[in-house]
């Protein structure tokens, strides 16, 4: 029993170790699978799943890693963003089978689309299917694919290829030529062993090119894609021996051949054994700067690209030490009377980039110096006439332009950039001798402040939604002017400025327009809604209504509504269309009579009507319903102007409009607003004055207070805030009280205390105006007041004044003397009592005289009863 149990443990571990060798080779082999920087193929799927190898003579040994088929997607492409398509007229392919399972299969496919795949729904396009039939040949099945439709096989073109049909050798190791070629409305595709046999069976067969155009195909430029149908899970193994066509034919013309000659130059240098001749060292240089040079180069020319700069980048410093070592020889000639002359002048630029090259490590003051007038001297020769010329059309232009403005801005714009390009056709080392090219650079700024003005709001009533977009002009020209980009998605045009948005009611709105610029297919809306955002596209997702207008000819626009958030059309009432439209303004002077625009709240809903002068109008009921759906407040709604509408749009024209007249519900609030405010304004004027000159009354006091109080600039737009703000801050309300305050102090401080019979009636006057002075301020203000002595002391001194007037000659007393004090008295002297006091004990004694006989006079009265 015990030895079945080690033999059934032994089995069970052989199985586990089995399954982890698996899954470890599985992995590894992942891990090595790798397309090649040096190859210009890649798979949508990412790595792991096909090996390059790029040999000597420059063909890919290809080794494909069949597990999970569908994964093995070789493109000829670097990535999604860069595919090399082929063109169908003129394509070749030329490829080796070096292993292959019996009955497995291959595609030969030719896609719309990156990661498009040919099986089933998968994928758009063409392929075939090279199956082995394990007896030497190959059978040939087309295919079309269409993605999200299905495949459908040309059993009609099926064939068959065979090296040779009598002896049906195998066909691996053998290359095949897989060609494209024009036919008139066909293409023609064929497939033969190169090597020729006594019995072969080629492929041949005519493809219409409709076969592509109808999937939206160009046959001058499809992605070709290598695949394995099946392989038994097993390596799948190729050789790309050539791929060329006429795309890639001009590729190389233009860039391929060229660079890869250089690349090849740079492989060819041995650092072991360097050349250091003048010449040599001239030509690495050259050599340097013509690799650092090359550009829009494929994948595979790229790596080279790469390869070529790191060895010349380890030789840098080799012969950096090369040049310092022979910097006589290589520079000793250009020495102050050296002439560049046009026999010369190839061989002065040469050393003028060796010594650009290693400049840092020369250096060499003395030898800068040389070499910058040995610059002067090319100069001179080769480009003083153009620069000379270049320089007089500079001073000509600034010139002209010493400032830009709205009104010259575009002809600006569009000079500057003629002569700008004219400047940057120079090599840079040459520009630097341009004497005001700094200064022509420098106009840039100017023009910007000129951008600045043109794509301006000022004194409008009007902004961009986002202030930084130039991309609308408003001015003010008999109403406002509105020049809108055709730009759709950027250009929204906001009833408002840039911090707050001046609401519409649509219980009552009129906006009067003309259209003055606008192509016969042109589209533009006016949106009512939730924010300046707005727009009708369900990406902004914005709520409104938008009434868009879409232009057929030049004497009729057709209205439409559509839900700002949907960008659908609207369907209540009787649209005339599925995209929202509800009727055509026609007028046989379209382009230049007045449109009126009205919203109007009749019963419970809204009566939208549009006129014209001399034509035909429209008129739509818009549902309350359809604003309470949404929470929009329709006595508060943003008003933007958007351009455009979805894909339709201007051909590129500004659209012009010309705002005549916006009125309303809400406009009429805030001109009452306005109104008082300009009320308020001129009255507090007229009370400042007063206040400057000192001639102000209480209650006129009084009233300033009150309205400097109630005189708000912030409730103003901002159009109407530029108008009167420099009078508003001439109130400095902010500081009203505190001068309010001061102004009675001073009053205040100027009381004069001391009473005489000269000034005794003007300071009673003074008295009751500094009182109803005094009475405006409320009791914690009079505590900040500092000469309320002033006036208490005054009034104390006017009521003794008036109690001595009982005399006739009424004393007037030194306010400095004690009023007890008699200077005639004799300190020692009793002190006599004065005639009043006299008076009040002789009126005491009558008193008690006048009680006492009352007293007898009543007793005698009880008795007698």
């Amino acid at each position: 029993m015990k030895k079945i149990a080690k033999i059934l443990f032994l089995i069970g571990l052989t199985f586990v170790l089995s399954i982890s060798f698996r899954i470890v080779k599985k992995v590894y082999a992942l891990e090595i699978y790798v397309i090649g920087e040096n190859v210009d193929f890649a798979n949508s799927q990412g790595q792991g799943y096909i090996n390059t190898e790029l040999q000597t003579d420059g063909k890919i040994k290809t080794t494909l890693n069949t597990a999970i088929p569908s994964r093995v997607r070789m493109y000829y492409a670097a990535d999604g963003a860069e595919q090399y398509r082929v063109n169908l007229n003129d394509f070749t392919f030329n490829y080796t089978i070096d292993t292959m399972e019996a009955n497995a299969s291959y595609k030969i496919a030719f896609l719309k689309k990156w990661d498009d795949f040919p099986l089933d729904i998968w994928g758009t396009g063409l392929a075939f299917l090279m199956k082995n039939d394990n007896g030497g040949a190959y059978n040939i099945k087309p295919y079309l694919y269409e993605r999200g439709v299905g495949e459908t096989q040309l059993s009609d073109k099926n064939w068959f290829l065979v090296y040779d049909n009598s002896t049906r050798p195998s066909h691996l190791g053998k290359s095949i030529t897989f060609k494209s070629e024009d036919a008139g409305d066909n293409l023609l595709f064929s497939m033969k062993f190169d090597e020729v046999s006594e019995n072969p069976v080629t492929y041949r067969n005519f493809f219409p090119k409709s076969y592509f155009i109808e999937r939206g195909m160009d046959v001058t430029s499809v992605l070709f894609m290598f695949g394995v149908n099946d392989n038994g899970g097993k390596d799948f193994e190729f050789t790309i021996n050539e791929i060329t066509d006429s795309n890639k034919v001009a590729y190389d013309a233009a860039y391929g051949i060229a660079a890869r000659t250089l690349f090849s130059e740079v492989e060819a240098i041995d650092p072991s054994n360097l050349e250091t001749s003048i010449t040599a060292i001239h030509r690495y240089y050259h050599l340097r700067q013509e690799v650092s040079l090359t550009s829009n180069l494929r994948k595979s020319d790229r790596y080279s690209k790469t390869q070529a700069n790191n060895k010349l980048n380890s030789l840098d410093e080799t012969y950096a030490n090369i040049v310092v070592e022979k910097k006589v020889e290589l520079f000793g000639a250009y020495d102050e009377a050296f002439e560049v002359t046009t026999e010369n002048l190839e061989s002065v630029k040469s050393s003028l980039l060796v010594y650009n090259s290693t400049k840092t490590v020369l250096d060499d003051t003395e030898l800068d110096e040389r070499m910058e007038l040995l610059l002067a001297k090319i100069v001179a020769l080769d480009y003083q006439e153009e620069i000379t010329k270049l320089e007089n059309s500079i001073s000509e232009f600034l010139n002209l332009y010493e400032s830009v403005t709205a009104e010259n801005y575009l002809k600006a714009k569009e000079d500057y950039q003629t002569i700008l390009d004219d400047f940057n056709s120079l090599e840079e080392q040459i520009r630097q001798f341009v004497k005001n090219g700094q200064e022509l650079l420098a106009f840039a700024d100017v023009l910007a402040t000129g951008k600045d003005a043109y794509y301006s709001n000022e004194n409008t009533k009007w902004v961009s939604y986002d202030s930084n977009l130039h991309k609308a002009r408003m001015t003010i020209d008999e109403g406002t002017k509105l020049i809108l980009m055709d730009s759709f998605g950027e250009v929204r045009v906001v009833y408002g400025d840039d911090n707050s948005e001046y609401l519409v009611s649509i219980e009552d709105f009129t906006l009067a327009f003309s259209i003055d610029a606008l192509n016969d297919m042109g589209r533009f809306a006016i949106n009512f809604g939730e924010s300046r955002e707005m727009l009708p596209n369900a990406a902004v997702g914005k709520h409104g209504i938008s009434v868009v207008f879409r232009s057929t000819s030049t004497s009729s626009l057709d209205v439409a509504l559509k839900d700002t958030a949907t960008d659908e059309g609207l369907t209540f009432g009787n649209p005339l269309d599925s995209w929202g439209k509800y009727g055509t303004i026609r007028s046989a002077t379209l382009r230049v009579n007045t449109i009126t625009m009205k919203f109007q709240l009749v019963g419970s809903n809204y009566k939208l009507t549009f006129t014209v002068e001399d034509g035909e109008g429209v008129e739509v009921e818009v549902p309350a319903r359809y604003f309470n759906d949404r929470n929009l407040d329709v006595n508060a709604l943003v008003l933007n102007i958007t351009t455009g509408e979805g894909a339709n749009h201007n051909n590129g024209d500004d659209i012009e409009l010309t705002i005549k007249e916006l009125s309303g519900k809400k406009e009429a609030i805030y001109e009452e607003i306005v109104s008082n405010f300009v009320t308020n304004l001129e009255e507090l004027e007229l009370l400042q004055n007063k206040f400057t000159q000192k001639t102000i009354t209480g209650t006129e006091l009084s009233t300033y207070l009150n309205k400097i109080q109630l005189i708000k600039l912030e409730n103003l737009r901002l159009y109407d805030k530029l108008i009167y703000q420099d009078r508003y801050d001439l109130l400095e309300v902010s500081d009203a009280t505190t001068r309010v305050i001061e102004y009675v102090d001073e009053q205040l401080q100027a009381i004069e205390t001391t009473v005489t019979k000269e000034n005794y009636e003007e300071l009673k006057a003074q008295l009751l105006e500094v009182e109803e002075l005094l009475n405006v301020l409320s009791e914690e203000q009079k505590t900040l007041l500092t000469h309320k002595e002033n006036l208490y002391s005054a009034k104390a001194n006017v009521l003794a004044y008036e109690d001595s007037l009982d005399d006739d000659e009424p004393p007037i007393e030194d306010p400095t003397e004690d009023p007890t004090e008699d200077p005639t008295e004799d300190p020692t002297e009793e002190p006599k009592p004065d005639n009043k006091t006299n008076l009040i004990w002789l009126y005491v004694g009558i008193g008690l005289v006048v009680v006492v006989g009352v007293f007898i006079t009543v007793l005698y009265v009880r008795k007698r009863k």
